[in-house]
């Protein structure tokens, strides 16, 4: 077996020395040909422009670990400046849609224009490459400036907009309260809490001195009706009319009668006993006073209707105004309790809000040149050695392909010319 490999390698190499000539002229032909084109390949020069990116000297809100760093992704800056119509505007800017550029957006993207980050560092570096140095440098400087112009119009933007919808937000907050306020105001103005309240106060005192009264009536009623009962019974005691048995000479009118008629003696008069009725006074005087206690009695009577009376109508406006008052005050509590609610809202949307602004503000990142281009008087290496060796490595591996193809072809021959004709003697 190693003899059998050693035969193999050494056909190898025999099949590379037989066909030196043509590796040999093959390389040497391909090697030359890269050459003269890198020789007579037009000069370029390259243009950079040194772009930082910042972030917002404001804060961050929010917790955590990324709370005071700006929120930084260089690959959406790179993408915002090698935008179609960024190109666009540097092709007709500089005239390089005519011959003999002729150039598109997407050529001038991919042949003219690079971005490359710095790893680790904010910044990126834009790279121009053009026949003419000066060209190069402005069309670098062109596209940096028009894309720090771009970012700053987009973060414009994007705070405006935010800018206006906290206000909205914010402003439809304060219209709320103030709506509240005003309500509140109008109606404690219309309310007239105080007077009602003054007027409850009022029929307060008011029933006092009726139910004093009512009291004092109350009583005294009832001691009148007392009194009544016992002078009722103490007259039912008493007779109205008094029999009085009296001599004739007690009674002036009958003695005159009886001297003028001269019938009787004076000693038989004196023995005759006259029968006579007289007012009882106890009686008359009882029956005075009971008249007159009952006249009072009747009377107070009608004052203590005419005191339930306005006792009643007392009690009813007193009820009409203790409903008005609990009215009043629960509509001024619920209108106080609206208003405070509105204002507490106002209170934190106006916070919240100002700190989404704040937030928006500190998310802001800014695009700043922080070193333009200038025309290099220096052209780009031309890579002539490089890129000879490597045309002249590519055509060496070529030419060996082809040699073991062209040998494979052959053996192939020659076996065909081996084998004899079926049928041959």
């Amino acid at each position: 077996m190693p003899e059998s490999d050693e035969v193999e390698v050494i056909d190898y190499l025999d099949t590379l020395w037989k066909w030196k000539l043509l590796i040999l002229v093959g390389t040497l032909v391909v090697s030359s040909a890269a050459f003269a084109v890198s020789m007579i390949t037009s000069r370029t020069f390259e243009a950079r422009v040194l772009l930082l990116i910042t972030g917002s000297k404001i804060a961050r809100l929010e917790g955590g670990e990324g709370a005071g760093k700006p929120e930084i992704s260089p690959e959406a800056f790179e993408a915002m400046i090698k935008s179609q119509a960024l190109a666009l505007q540097a092709i007709q800017q500089f005239g390089m849609d005519k011959e003999p550029f002729a150039m598109t957006p997407t050529k001038f993207l991919n042949n003219i224009i690079s971005i490359k980050p710095q790893r680790g560092t904010n910044l990126l570096i834009l790279t121009a490459i053009l026949p003419d140095p000066k060209l190069a440098a402005a069309v670098a400087n062109f596209v940096a400036q028009k894309a720090v112009e771009l970012n700053a119009r987009l973060n414009q933007a994007d705070t405006v907009s935010t800018k206006e919808f906290i206000q909205q937000q914010r402003d439809q907050a304060r219209l709320a309260m103030e709506t509240a306020q005003a309500t509140l105001t109008e109606f404690q103005e219309s309310a007239n809490l105080e007077t009602l309240r003054v007027e409850q106060s009022f029929f307060l005192q008011e029933k006092l001195k009726l139910a004093q009264q009512d009291s004092d009536d109350t009583h005294q009623l009832k001691g009148l009706e007392s009194a009544v009962a016992e002078l009722g019974r103490a007259l039912t005691k008493q007779e109205q009319l008094l029999s009085v048995n009296k001599s004739i000479f007690s009674d002036p009118s009958m003695l005159a009668a009886v001297q003028e008629r001269g019938a009787m003696d004076l000693k038989s008069l004196s023995s005759v006993q006259l029968k006579s009725q007289e007012i009882n006074n106890l009686y008359q005087s009882l029956q005075l006073d009971l008249i007159n206690r009952q006249t009072m009695l009747a009377s107070l009577k009608s004052q203590l209707d005419h005191v339930a009376s306005k006792l009643k109508e007392n009690e009813a406006k007193l009820i009409s105004i203790n409903r008005r008052i609990a009215n009043t005050e629960a509509r001024l509590e619920e209108l106080t309790r609206n208003y405070s609610l509105a204002k507490a809202a106002y209170e934190l949307f106006a916070k919240k809000f100002d700190e989404a602004a704040i937030s928006v503000g500190s998310r802001v990142t800014e695009l700043k040149i922080l070193d333009p281009a200038v025309a290099s008087i220096t052209p780009r290496g031309r890579n002539v050695m490089r890129n000879v060796a490597l045309a002249g490595a590519v055509a060496l591996m070529t030419c060996v392909m082809l040699v073991f193809f062209l040998e494979y072809l052959q053996s192939v021959k020659r076996r065909h010319e081996t084998i004899p004709v079926h049928g041959s003697s």
